[in-house]
Order: structure tokens, then C-alpha cells, then sequence
């Protein structure tokens, strides 16, 4: 056990470290969730006091056999006797995933086991490395984007939920004061990087307090909150992460759920009819495979389109990009071609109004934590009704490459049309290459 700081159990490999429990939060240590379970079976004892710091279990039925044993992989594994199994039954085991090995996304990141891209900087944190990153070399973790500037009081806070705590081995814990004292006091303190509470029976006490740099931090249920000390342009509400492609950049709610959020042009009637084009088609769908319109506001010249946040940006970004294409093996490209087509026959046929996107391309295909695809980008959208299958328009927009050619060359259009773009898509995610945008027509074979 690493009795300094807030005591937690550590593996080591030598003189690294392998895995850490996280620290004890009263009831269990934060990165092990499953000691909940484990209550009917176990009574877990934790002290911490100037004259003892230790850690054990009892069984609580006699009868029951268990053993908490580390083997040669350096996992350490609960098990529990079944008499009726005649065998050893692994209650958990930690490592459990490739999150569990310490310092996975290094300092000042944080790891989420269920992404296809496990490591993410923590707000108003940028990677120290992108080259690394995409490499998925993430050792070197993340740096701030802005310093803090605690002399003319240009800092806050930004909430993260449901992490087991980083590294506790040089922090300060003070059990006499609440979560607001404790925010109090790391704000006072320009050294002082992060806080959380200490203790969450009974509503929370106690207070930890980091000074060193965030490290082996990750996503897990029912994990502890932690607050973050950033410089005020990176608070997460008012912050601007990355502008993508299309106009949109990435932001946090108050209550801290992520949106996507894109300005239209403010200056040209083509930006006020896509952005009242948007709004009134797909606040009218609802569909798996479609990125949801969370709001939109109109303020003088501005208009702002919200959507749900997608975390993995968009299918270009993996299929072009030679350290994200990994990612995306035989399995996952099959199912985002699928989902794709199920995208497409909504709005063509299962809707309730009927549109032609008129702008399908992989750029426009948007993926969330789960490598969902969402058709996005509503804009140049058209409607159509069932009597007419083909329209003809002297306005021709959308994007050279994904244009059939009788719509680029003729201003005619039809469902036909975004089926022609869908198949310049799947040959994109099957080859890994680009197509470069020149229309070729073959002469009629007779």
C-alpha cells in the first residue's frame, strides 16, 4: 500500500508503477467499483489515522472461502470458492482493460475504455504531442492550453464526473472541511491543480487537494468527481475546443454535457437559407443515424446551429489518416456502411417528409463515442414528394466527387443522387483513398 498522500494500493513492476486501486472514498477505493458487490460477501476495513494506516476483509459467511491473489502478469485477482462449480470464480481482476495500466494516457489525460480512441485530454488540455497521438503513443500526455493566471484571478474550475481520482501519492487531504471549503482554498492557492471531495458517505466530506501533475486518470461507473483548476478562456461552458471543417466547434453546458456547435454565415442570404433549411428539416427527424439538433438561436446578424457532440469527429479523419485507419478494421467499416444505408432510407423513404440530402460525403459523416455514424449537415437539403422523382434545379451545390453526373452536368436530381454519393463513401472506407473530385464520363456502350 502507498501510505502517503490518501493511502491507495499500488502494484509495481519493478521500481514503475503497474496499477493503482485509486484512493479508499469511505466506502471502497474509487477504482474499484465492484466492492459494492461485494458487500454480502465481505466486510472491508480501512484505517487511517496517525497511527495506523491498513486495510483488510472478513468473510462474512464462515463457510465461504476466498483469496486474493497476484500473479506473474502482475493482475491481481479476487476469487471465491463455489462448492457447487467445484472451482474458483474470479470476483474481479485489475487490471481489467487497457485503462487500468497506470499513466495509460499520461499526465493531465484521462482514458475512457468503452471509446474506439481511449485518450482524450482533459478540457482546455491539449495533446503535448499530435503526431504521438494519432500514433497512439500517448505517453507524453497533455499540455494546458492556457496558463493560469491566478495573480489577476483568471481561473476556475471545470467538473469532470465519474473517474477514479489520479495519483494521490503527494497530495493534501484535509478531513475537517466540505467540497466548498475545499474549492475555497484551491482556488487561493495557485499550486493547487485540482481538488475533490474526500469522502462521499453521507453526502461528502473531506477534501483532496492535487499540486503535482493529474496522472493515471480514467472513466469508470460509479466513479468520483473532480475539479479541475484551468485558465478562464478553457472553462468549459464559455470555451472553444477545435473548429472542425464544417464552421463547427466543440463546447460544454453548464451541466457539463457536450455539444457541437456551428455558426452559419452571417453575411449572405445562402447562409440564412441553410440555416433556416436545417432547423426546419431535421428538427423534423428523429433517427439513429441522424446527428440530433439539440437548439439554435438568432441574435442580430449571428446565427448558431447546437448539436449532440460527437467525439470521434468524422469519417474522413479515420479513413484518410494513416494513424486513425487502424481503427476502423473490417468489422467496424462494415457496420458504419450499414448504418450509413439505414441513414439514407430513412430520409428517402421512412420519414415523415421525404429529402434529398444533396451534400453526402465523408466529411458529413459524423461518429460518436461508439463509432456510430450520423448523417449531418442538413443545409442544401431538398424535399420531395412521391410524384416527383426527379427535380431540376439551376442551383447546383453539394460537393465535387460525390456528385452524380446528371446532377452536376444536368441540374438533375433525384433520391438517385445521394445513392451516387453513398457509393463514393463506401468505396472511400473500403480503399482508404480519396476520390480526387474529377467527373468522368464513359461513352455509352451499344
Amino acid at each position: 500500500m502507498d501510505i502517503f498522500g490518501s493511502p491507495e494500493i499500488v502494484i509495481w513492476d519493478g521500481t514503475k508503477k503497474h496499477y493503482r486501486t485509486g484512493p479508499w472514498n469511505g466506502l471502497r477505493f474509487s477504482g474499484i467499483p465492484e466492492m459494492t458487490t461485494f458487500q454480502d460477501l465481505f466486510s472491508f476495513n480501512f484505517t487511517n489515522s496517525p497511527d495506523e494506516i491498513s486495510y483488510g476483509y472478513s468473510n462474512k459467511p464462515s463457510s465461504l472461502l476466498s483469496r486474493l491473489t497476484l500473479n506473474e502478469t502482475g493482475t491481481m485477482q479476487r476469487l471465491v470458492w463455489d462448492q457447487s462449480a467445484g472451482s474458483w470464480s474470479i470476483f474481479f481482476s485489475g487490471p481489467r482493460d487497457q485503462c487500468d495500466f497506470y499513466s495509460k494516457c499520461g499526465v493531465f489525460g484521462v482514458c475512457n475504455a468503452n471509446d474506439a480512441v481511449v485518450c482524450s485530454c482533459f478540457h482546455g488540455f491539449e495533446p503535448r504531442s499530435l503526431t504521438g497521438w494519432y500514433m497512439r503513443d500517448t505517453s507524453q500526455g497533455c499540455v494546458r492550453k492556457t496558463e493560469l493566471d491566478c495573480a489577476n484571478g483568471g481561473v476556475g474550475f471545470n467538473l469532470v464526473k465519474g473517474v477514479k481520482l489520479p495519483d494521490t501519492h503527494n497530495v493534501t487531504v484535509d478531513m475537517t472541511i466540505d467540497l466548498d471549503k475545499c474549492r475555497e482554498k484551491c482556488l487561493a492557492n495557485c499550486s493547487c491543480l485540482a481538488y475533490s471531495g474526500a469522502d462521499i458517505r453521507n453526502g461528502g466530506s473531506g477534501c483532496i487537494m492535487w499540486a503535482d501533475d493529474l496522472i493515471d486518470t480514467r472513466f469508470i461507473d460509479g466513479g468520483q468527481d473532480i475539479y479541475i483548476k484551468v485558465a478562464q478562456p478553457d472553462i468549459a461552458y464559455t470555451r472553444a475546443l477545435q473548429e472542425h471543417r464544417n464552421g463547427a466547434i466543440d463546447g460544454q453546458l453548464p451541466d457539463g454535457e457536450e455539444i457541437a456547435v456551428k455558426k452559419l454565415s452571417r453575411k449572405t442570404e445562402h447562409g440564412v437559407h441553410e440555416f433556416m433549411n436545417e432547423v426546419l428539416l431535421i428538427a423534423k427527424l428523429r433517427h439513429r443515424n441522424l446527428v440530433r439538433l439539440l437548439g439554435c438561436c438568432i441574435h442580430a446578424n449571428e446565427r448558431i446551429l447546437v448539436y449532440e457532440y460527437m467525439s470521434n469527429k468524422s469519417l474522413d479523419c479515420f479513413i484518410f489518416d494513416e494513424g486513425m485507419r487502424p481503427f476502423l478494421d473490417w468489422g467496424v467499416r462494415l457496420k458504419i456502411i450499414e448504418e450509413i444505408a439505414r441513414g439514407i432510407l430513412y430520409i428517402h423513404q421512412d420519414a415523415n417528409i421525404n429529402i434529398i440530402h444533396r451534400d453526402l460525403k465523408a466529411a458529413n459523416i459524423l461518429l460518436d463515442q461508439n463509432m456510430v455514424p450520423k448523417i449531418s449537415d442538413f443545409g442544401t437539403a431538398r424535399l420531395f414528394s412521391g410524384d416527383h422523382v426527379v427535380i431540376a434545379t439551376e442551383t447546383i451545390v453539394g460537393t465535387w466527387g460525390y456528385m452524380s453526373p446528371e446532377y452536376a452536368m444536368g441540374g438533375k436530381m433525384s433520391v438517385k443522387s445521394d445513392v451516387y454519393s453513398f457509393g463514393i463513401i463506401l468505396l472511400e472506407i473500403l480503399s482508404g483513398r480519396r476520390n480526387n473530385g474529377n467527373l468522368v464520363l464513359l461513352a455509352d456502350v451499344s
